[in-house]
This record gives C-alpha cells, structure tokens and sequence, in this order.
C-alpha cells in the first residue's frame, strides 16, 4: 500500500546526475532532465562536461528530485564470492581486506548465491558532493555507483539487444557483459571514456556522454526499471521528506482549490440571500415607521458580513447546505423573515472574547396558524436526520386575523 502511494505522488520530472571523477583530480558532470506527461516520458534537456557542481543550479530547480550516479576515479568494482552469512561489512572486506564498513557506501547487485559484484565508495569523497547538492536545496532520491543502471535500458541503445537475456553492452568505456539477465564482467576502460558517439531514441540524437544519467532519471520515473542502488542512510531520509513534501504540496493545493470553491459557492449564496432581503426591504417600505428598522437591519448586515470576513469563521459547505435545505422546505403558509447561524452565545463586550453556540440556527417567521408551524417542525424532524432537536423558542399571535410570529432553536448533530 505505501509502495501504490508513492507511486500516485511521485514527481513527474527527474534529474539523473552522473558525477564521473577524473584521474587527474577534479570530476565532469553530466545531465539528464526528463518528465513525464500523460503516461508519455520525454527527455527535456540533456547537458554533458559540466566542472562546477554549482553550475546545476541554473540547469535544475531545487523542486526536482535528483538520481545521483558516481563513476571514474575512486570507485572499485568487483565480482566476489557470495555466501548465505555475507553481510554489508564483509562484503565490503571482499573487495578491500581489513576495510571499514564506516569508511564506504556499498552497492550490491541483485545477486544469487554463488557469486555477483560489489561496488564501494569512500563516504568523504561520495558524502562531500551529497552535501554540496543539499546545500543548493536539492533533494537526493537515489545514489549509484557504476553504470549497472544501463542493463534495463539496453534495448532502447540497441534494438538488437531487445528479449536478449545474454549481451555485453559498451559504452562511454563501461563494458557490461550480461548472462541470464545477471551481470557475469564489469569493466571501465579509461582510455574510451572520452570518445563522445550519439544514439537515437525515439528518433531523437542523444549523446552517449549523458546515458548513465538518462537511465538512473528513468529507474526513478518509471517502478517497472529495477537497479541496484547504493546504500546511502541520508540519500534514504532525503527520498522519504522528498516523498512527504510533494504529497503535502498535492493535497495542500487541493485543498485550497477546494476551499476556494467553497467560499465561490457561500459567496454566491450569500449574494443570493442579499438579493432577497432587498426584495423585502422593498416590500417593508410600505409599511410607516420601519425605515429605522430597515436601516438598523442593513447596518447589522454589513457590519456582521465584515466582521465574518476579518474573522475568518465563515461556514463550510455543511453548514450552507444545512441552511438552503431548511428555505427549501418551508411550507407555503410559513414566511420566514430571519435566520441565525451559530448565534452568539451571550452579548458582545467590551475586552472579552465573542463566543457563538455552535451548531444552532435560529429560525424567525410569521404563520397564520401554529398546526403549520408544528407540522413543519415534525416534517424537519423527520427528514433531516443531520437535525438532532428542534425547540419553539416563542410564538405569538395577536388576533386571528393577523399572522402569528414565532421562533425556533434548531440543534444540529
């Protein structure tokens, strides 16, 4: 289940880094940038012989996630016995006698017992271009030692090689001969590093300087390309904040897309329930003596909408719809001339703090007779299962003649 999640929520674009160290001292850096866009992967930009680890940054946004690959000086490969009781330290010891697995990364290919290669790396010399690229703000997903990476894609550098389980691949001076899907030779043959060739896939040209880094960005992108990877503690951490930073960044513009269209929609309502007071304030001047009141309602109107606004309390969705289901069930006998949502618990004063009863509405109207009122009270309680208690706060009429004016208090669950 973890594995499926991450695999919903990884990034859609992927940086492989091959850092290739020289002999003569220093190291070359080669890129490769690709994406993936509706199932499609497609290479967006391929860069080779860069000197200054620095220079990445204006390649690469800090946002992409990097498959580092280290090759050249200082890394040793080697095919070695393997045993049931085989652990990371003594398979380090098998490649350099009395070695400290504290000194060393170690990368051990997908093997059987019998025999398989084991490639190692000084931790100071792999962990100071880690440090250099975290402290551009880039996050690291995986680390490679040797071009083992090329194995999965070698039908996409030669057709020929495609449903072949035994070949031997050469490139860029790396000599991989494959026997059964097994790597049987490894060789890195200084002398050819540097002869620079191209190759087409899907048509494209690709340099061949850059395919190391082109296949470590497809390992990551795409779940079906299995390789080795070295066994890198923080490059492990880093994977799993890169993972929970882009699932946060997901669901967070999710939500607020979500939110937005949330305060669309109560927005939409509240100019529509505006629309309709107009309607009635227009019917209310006809009436003498109520201009006053008329003017005292609006100012409550903006002064309560402004005060919504700043406070940052407007309803969720739940609440709007809990609202335009009660307007839409009132009876044609019942007019409703007020309605309160979370009402205020006590009078607002000055220096203390404004409470509201939550999970009220308070319902205000007019009805010539109270059996309209009670069987729209009973019809609520009915089919509203979200309404946990309807009270009758008041009700009042005059005469016979006149509408009765009334109150509820509805509780919700």
């Amino acid at each position: 289940m973890k594995n499926k999640i991450a695999n919903i929520f990884k990034s859609t674009r992927a940086a492989g880094i091959e850092v290739v160290f020289l002999p003569e001292g220093g190291f070359s850096i080669n890129i490769a940038l690709i994406k993936v866009s509706r199932g499609n992967l497609s290479i967006e930009k391929t860069i080779s012989g860069i000197e200054d680890i620095n220079e990445i940054k204006t390649h690469i946004s800090s946002d992409t996630p990097l498959c580092l690959v280290f090759n050249g000086k200082g890394i040793i490969h080697k095919n070695v016995e393997i045993t049931e009781k085989d652990i990371d330290k003594t398979l380090v010891r098998k490649v350099i006698p009395n070695a400290n697995i504290k000194d060393f990364h170690l990368q051990a290919q997908p093997r059987v017992i019998g025999h398989g290669f084991v490639s190692i790396i000084r931790k100071a010399i792999a962990d100071d271009i880690i440090s250099k690229l975290k402290s551009n703000g880039y996050f690291i997903v995986s680390v490679q030692l040797g071009a083992f990476s090329l194995m999965p894609i070698a039908s996409l550098i030669d057709e020929e090689l495609k449903d072949k389980t035994s070949f031997e691949l050469k490139i860029v001076g790396h000599n991989i001969t494959i026997n059964n899907n097994s790597v049987e030779e490894y060789l890195f043959d200084k002398t050819s590093a540097s002869v620079k060739k191209e190759i087409n896939i899907d048509g494209k040209p690709i340099s061949t300087d850059v395919l190391i880094a082109l296949s470590a960005a497809l390992g990551y992108l795409q779940p079906t390309i299995k390789t080795a990877v070295a066994d890198v503690a923080e490059v492990a951490i880093d994977q799993e904040e890169f993972q929970q930073k882009k699932i946060f960044t997901t669901v967070g513009w999710s939500a607020l897309v979500f939110f937005m269209i949330v305060l669309l929609v109560n927005y939409m309502l509240l100019d529509n329930y505006s629309k309709m007071a107009a309607d009635k304030e227009a019917e209310a001047t006809q009436y003498a003596g109520i201009e006053k009141e008329k003017e005292k309602l609006e100012a409550e109107m903006n002064e309560k909408k402004v005060f919504i606004e700043s406070m940052g309390v407007a309803e969720s969705s739940n609440t709007s719809y809990y609202s335009d289901r009660l307007v839409t069930s009132v009876p044609h006998d019942i007019d409703l001339t007020k309605m309160v949502i979370h009402p205020l618990a006590k009078k607002i004063k000055k220096d203390e703090r404004i409470e509201f009863n939550n999970n009220v509405i308070i319902v205000e109207g007019e009805c010539s007779k109270s059996k309209d009122l009670d069987d729209w009270v009973q019809s609520m309680k009915k089919e509203y299962n979200w309404v946990k208690q309807i009270t009758v706060v008041g009700y009042s009429q005059n005469n016979s003649q006149e509408k009765g004016a009334f109150q509820l208090s509805i509780n919700l669950k």
